[in-house]
């Protein structure tokens, strides 16, 4: 489990599973929220997809949802990243695609991905993105090691993007973790991938997530998204920032398991190793905001994302 950092949609009584001693793995929905019966016909390098786009190469091939770098018909040199999520018999995953469509194509912010275009045929589902000429933090950090000052830069960036989510639009991302952080060949810090965030201002007719439901990446997901992540607020975001940027120094995540059951009673009981044992150089400050961004209680860490940000950049 410690290698499965795909996000999860569980949709499930949580406190019934977790008391089985049965392997709670079984319980996830094949580590996706997309299931069920999908056509043979798979676009791939040369089709045209949306009569707009041609597909020049594929980055990620994942069955139910693949990855392509596409340019438009009208301009060559153009270059975006299509993602394309084959349709399936469970209509929710239609509606889910639609929410958050509509949601992200509103977000415009120099730390977020921007979507350029959407749409849904009798195939699947596509959202065309800006292109990131750079790779995942995840990458990033498999290829050389952050000190305390570039591990600040990325909290304080994506600590502004979800400032900006919140403030404007009433968004919870629920999904941040190094994969959904992109940084750029200027080292500019991007963060993707609003596929399961919340936002308050989606009516309940529309609003998707279930009570008991469990969304998230298990390793960064904070306790009470866990036990709800119907009722997450910004806190739970915060949580999984602090564990990213644990991630970020140690090239670990703050809580492992051997299974989904494991991982969810080591984040909610459990504190994570002290990160001056990977990092000893690190300053008192540091370790005092990471410690307060995961908090066990939500209550118990900072009020808002100004806090947050307000003292990063005085660590600055």
């Amino acid at each position: 489990m410690q290698e499965n950092d795909k996000t999860i949609v569980i949709e499930a009584d949580v406190n019934k599973r977790y008391s089985s001693q049965d392997n709670i793995s079984q319980y996830m929905i094949n580590n996706s929220a997309e299931t069920g019966n999908t056509i043979d016909k798979t676009p791939g390098p040369g089709c045209i997809i949306g009569r707009k786009y041609r597909i020049l190469s594929t980055l990620q091939d994942g069955g139910s949802s693949s990855v392509f770098i596409v340019h438009p018909l009208d301009d060559l040199s153009q270059r975006y990243v299509a993602k394309v999520m084959t349709k399936t018999v469970r209509d929710s995953s239609s509606k889910r695609f639609l929410r958050e469509a509509r949601l992200h194509s509103n977000i415009n912010h120099p730390n977020i991905v921007k979507m350029i275009d959407y749409w849904s045929d009798d195939y699947g589902q596509y959202t065309v993105l800006e292109f990131i000429d750079g790779k995942s933090l995840k990458a990033c950090c498999g290829e050389f090691s952050f000190d305390e000052g570039a591990a600040l830069i990325v909290a304080y960036e994506v600590a502004k993007a979800l400032r900006y989510v919140w403030n404007k639009f009433q968004i919870v991302h629920r999904d941040i973790k190094p994969e959904n952080i992109m940084v750029d060949n200027a080292n500019y810090i991007k963060l993707l991938d609003f596929g399961i965030s919340k936002s308050k201002n989606v009516s309940q007719e529309t609003y998707l997530t279930m009570d008991n439901t469990i969304l998230g990446t298990p390793g960064y997901m904070s306790p009470e998204q866990f036990i709800n992540s119907k009722s997450v607020s910004i806190q739970s975001d915060m949580f999984s920032l602090g564990a990213t940027i644990f991630y970020v120094m140690t090239g670990k995540v703050p809580f492992e398991g051997n299974d989904l059951a494991q991982l969810y009673k080591n984040t909610c009981e459990n504190t994570p190793p002290p990160i001056l044992e990977y990092c000893p150089e690190l300053s008192d400050r540091f370790v005092a905001l990471m410690n307060k961004l995961m908090q066990k209680n939500p209550a118990d860490r900072p009020a808002s994302w100004d806090d947050v940000i307000l003292e990063i950049h005085s660590m600055l």
